[in-house]
């Protein structure tokens, strides 16, 4: 008849309050002792619900986790902090390639510049190309020259924006020169440097721009 009472109760004494600016921890948790928690959860001295460890710096956690799940075996689960939070990082991970399908919209934009800039080349140098083909190059030799063209214009590209970007990712990981504001965990955007992301966007501009390279070279015996 009395709902309160279908819950274990215990007084304690407030000594503060702590706040991260996140609704799901500020408003759903509070540290009490470990006696206090055994008792409203009825665990006898021995038991505990888990256990968190922290390593020391330069310790492979992949190699822990495996050898603290073959020391407990199946009865027990063992997650390092990436699986305890994994809803949270597949978001993260999602965006992460959002913002690469948005990336590779953007150099689709710019491969049609790439294409305009190579075909009206093409055409300007229409004269050149005669005098080329009267000393004895083949439409073969004329091709190669602007495909080297047309490449070098991709890979330089792509070179002096891999080196901005990584400069300035660089600068807001050790320095948050871009701040959030208040109301977050930390003061300025996390950023981390991949090499293996940056590998990829590199080579990725670099097959776009190669294929946007074909289409004007394939035809220039049409534009000449």
């Amino acid at each position: 008849m009395r709902p309160e009472k279908s819950f274990n109760q215990s007084a304690t004494f407030v000594s503060g309050i702590f706040s991260v600016n996140q609704l799901q921890y500020d408003n759903q948790y509070l540290l009490v002792s470990i006696g206090l928690a055994r008792e409203l959860f009825e665990y006898d001295s021995t038991m505990v619900s888990f256990v968190e460890l922290k390593l020391k710096p330069n310790v492979n956690p992949k190699h822990v986790q495996k050898v603290i799940a073959e020391t407990l075996g199946k009865k027990y689960t063992v997650k390092n902090r990436y699986e305890q939070q994994e809803s949270f990082f597949k978001i993260m991970l999602i965006e992460k390639w959002i913002t690469f399908l948005i990336l590779c919209f953007i150099l689709l934009i710019a491969v049609f510049n790439i294409i305009g800039s190579l075909s009206m080349l093409i055409i300007e140098k229409k004269a050149d190309i005669s005098t080329l083909r009267s000393v004895g190059a083949d439409n073969a030799l004329i091709k190669r020259i602007f495909l080297f063209e047309g490449w070098m214009i991709s890979v330089v590209g792509a070179a002096v924006g891999i080196i901005l970007g990584t400069i300035i990712s660089l600068i807001q990981q050790h320095f948050g020169i871009l701040k959030l504001g208040s109301g977050y965990i930390v003061d300025a955007y996390p950023v981390v440097t991949s090499f293996t992301d940056t590998i990829l966007v590199f080579f990725t501009v670099i097959l776009m721009g190669w294929l946007a390279v074909l289409y004007p070279v394939k035809y220039i015996n049409k534009q000449v």
